[in-house]
């Protein structure tokens, strides 16, 4: 096999030079409304000489030199082809580290008041994981008293803070968890933000401008990238009238009154720990703005790996969930001739030397990744604005400016 892809199990290489073998590895989410799922890895090795694997065994995948799988066995199984001799064939399957939230109950006493991102760290140091938070730090949930306090898994805690102040969590290829508020889509695992920074100064390469403030968005061109793509728009998350309860037995409701009129009235009810208005009413803001109408899918592209250029072989092996990527060369007949998306999930496959890399991208407004004043050009005047523009369609200064 020519794929450069290594194994490790427990710390220790395998050696799969000699061993025939398939394997793929999904990361993330399909869809931008799918909830999030941990990732998994599946092994299919033919004939006797696989590595010996048991349940619970922790198994590293590097590709590239890039980390792509950190999880530990679940299921082991064998089957054989042929009489004459038999040959095994044995199918192993691995999840990620995100599986084990599942397994740790947290919330039993309660929680005191906090922001959302100290909610989830509480729930996430309690996991005992390794983790990285991006959650919101400016959300305020209320206390919940011992005596009301119910015990959950820590999955479902920190789904619940997902749900209620808009973010979304996953594994990353390294193994650790990532709770990601939808305003940091991208920036929890970017080391240019302070956050990430775990050196001391004595120890820091570069000077201060040196340090990016933002993600860039990776290209990925015709060549290599294999797509027929399949644009959808729908009306199933279409939402135009929210309600979001807060505090105690309090609500605030936002409507959009353009959408009602062309889609009909689509209702929501989110009922949350937020403990303050302007909280709540940013949170259905922020619903309204991403979902009040319909905006276009793009789907899944795939990526022969094995037919890129190193240059571009190393941009791609470092996308996960929250990374932005532009897909260029589209068909003109479609919506869009380019597309500028958030990776919510990808696929890796391996057979027979051949590596293919299957995205799933969101449109950045699901995630409430619209153009602020402060990113449009200062060159940019009034007049140069397309006129039919409509806010929440502009997600980049090209959006603005219009055809």
């Amino acid at each position: 096999m020519t794929e450069p892809i290594s194994m490790a199990l427990n710390g220790a290489a395998i050696d799969v030079s000699n061993v025939e073998f398939n394997l793929t590895i999904m990361h993330g989410r399909s869809g931008v409304t799918d909830p999030p799922t941990a990732s998994s890895a599946q092994l299919v090795i033919r004939g006797a000489a696989g590595p010996v694997m048991e349940i619970a065994d922790y198994l590293t995948i590097t590709s590239h030199a890039e980390p792509r799988f950190a999880g530990k066995i679940s299921d082991i199984d064998v089957s054989f082809i042929g009489t004459n001799p038999p040959e095994a064939i044995t199918t192993v399957l691995a999840m990620g580290n995100l599986a084990s939230l599942g397994l740790v109950d947290v919330g039993g006493s309660g929680y005191a008041e906090q922001t959302a991102r100290q909610r989830v760290e509480t729930i996430l140091a309690a996991s005992q994981v390794t983790y990285l938070n991006g959650g919101d730090p400016n959300i305020t949930l209320k206390a919940v008293a011992a005596l009301d306090a119910v015990s959950t898994t820590a999955w479902d805690g920190i789904s619940a803070v997902a749900t209620q102040t808009g973010a979304t969590f996953f594994d990353d290829p390294d193994g650790r968890v990532v709770f990601e508020d939808y305003g940091n889509r991208g920036l929890t695992t970017f080391e240019g933000v302070w956050s990430a920074q775990t050196t001391t100064w004595a120890t820091t390469l570069g000077d201060w401008a040196s340090f990016p403030t933002e993600t860039t968005s990776t290209t990925l061109d015709s060549g290599g990238v294999v797509f027929t793509p399949t644009w959808s728009k729908t009306l199933e998350p279409l939402i135009n009238d929210v309600t979001v309860g807060y505090g105690t037995e309090l609500t605030i409701q936002q409507t959009d009154s353009a959408s009602i009129t062309a889609y009909g009235r689509r209702e929501y009810l989110l009922n949350t720990e937020i403990k303050t208005l302007d909280d709540a009413t940013t949170r259905a803001a922020n619903i309204i703005t991403a979902q009040a109408n319909p905006l276009w899918n793009l789907g899944q592209i795939s990526i022969l790996v094995h037919e890129l250029d190193a240059t571009q072989t190393t941009a791609v092996m470092k996308l996960i969930s929250g990374s932005l990527v532009i897909v260029n060369d589209l068909p003109a007949m479609g919506p869009y001739e380019e597309y500028e998306g958030i990776v919510e999930g990808w696929s890796d496959s391996y057979s027979g030397g051949n590596h293919t890399l299957t995205l799933s991208i969101s449109d950045p407004r699901f995630s409430y990744q619209t153009l602020k004043w402060s990113q449009v050009l200062p060159a940019l005047t009034w007049a140069e604005v397309d006129a039919a523009a409509q806010w929440f369609e502009i997600v980049s200064n090209n959006d603005l400016v219009g055809a």
